[in-house]
């Protein structure tokens, strides 16, 4: 039984709103963010709040549907992780963060993609991050200049 919240569901949802916010252009993101701050005056500081402008939208846009252009777009980055780690795995990264996550042990409460592995969330999303990201094939987001779906990311491959 997992206590934690942390669903398979859960961060596909979330990565989903990451491509999602990405996707649109920054005034849809502001004028959002506005129509929901409109009860609350902001003082002017001259310093952005991106991630206050973002965490606003999101509680706007949660229960509206993703238009079909940004869903498809987001199947194709967790289509396009998934692959990475596919074969991240083989590589020599790939084998560095299996022996790691062996030996840390953990609670078989997440897979290592594409191996036998059960271990905890946190050491699944290490191994599965430096796996994605082992071979430089993982997603990318063109705009933002991000990887959406390698949700870790390390030093030296």
């Amino acid at each position: 039984m997992n206590h934690s919240g942390l669903t398979r569901r859960r961060v596909l949802q979330n990565a989903g709103w990451v491509v999602a916010a990405a996707a649109l252009p920054a005034e849809t993101m502001t004028g959002a963010s506005l129509a929901y701050s409109q009860g609350a005056p902001k003082a002017h500081t001259g310093i952005t709040d991106l991630t206050g402008d973002l965490a606003r939208y999101m509680v706007v846009a949660r229960d509206r549907s993703l238009p079909a252009n940004v869903a498809l777009e987001g199947k194709h980055h967790i289509l396009d992780t998934l692959g990475a780690i596919v074969s991240g795995t083989r590589l020599k990264a790939g084998e560095m963060a299996r022996a790691y996550v062996r030996a840390q042990g953990g609670i078989p409460e997440a897979s290592v993609v594409a191996t036998g592995i059960r271990t905890s969330a946190v050491n699944a999303a290490v191994a599965n991050g430096r796996c994605a990201h082992a071979d430089e094939t993982d997603d990318v987001e063109v705009i933002t200049k991000t990887h959406p779906g390698c949700s870790t990311r390390h030093g030296r491959a």
